[in-house]
């Protein structure tokens, strides 16, 4: 079963535009390097909406098991220890199947009929379950 995970950052105020374009070209790396990854996108916030995370990170694989050899694999904990820890303050994370029936797709809500703040409202409360559920865990399950 695919399964997706999405990552959000809000930069440290030390990072610049280079070492924003750094991670993307190590992300881009990532892809062609660790097996069982499907694609990695990755971009800047538009800054349409305020309050937004400043970074997103998409990675595709085709399994959880798949997320797990990519989380434990060497050159994803070196881009994070690199290029993500000491450079936030703050992130948020979701995993999900993507063929789960509750996941919003272009083919299941039109986001355009959805206000901002109801737009924000989700994705608050979608952070703050990942973050709950991040805090639940071990230390050794991240």
């Amino acid at each position: 079963m695919p399964f997706r995970s999405v990552a959000l950052y809000r930069w440290a105020d030390h990072v610049d535009d280079d070492h924003v374009a750094q991670l993307g070209v190590a992300l881009d790396e990532l892809a062609a390097e660790v097996a069982g990854v499907r694609s990695v996108t990755h971009g800047v916030d538009t800054g349409v909406l305020g309050g937004s995370f400043d970074h997103v990170v998409v990675i595709d694989v085709a399994t959880a098991a798949d997320w797990r050899a990519v989380r434990d694999h060497p050159s994803y904990i070196l881009l994070v220890e690199e290029l993500v820890t000491n450079h936030i303050v703050e992130h948020a994370a979701a995993q999900f199947r993507i063929d789960d029936p509750t996941a919003m797709s272009p083919e299941d809500a039109d986001v355009r009929d959805i206000s901002d703040d109801e737009l924000m409202a989700r994705a608050r409360r979608a952070a703050q379950a990942s973050m709950d559920a991040l805090m639940s865990e071990p230390d050794d399950a991240v």
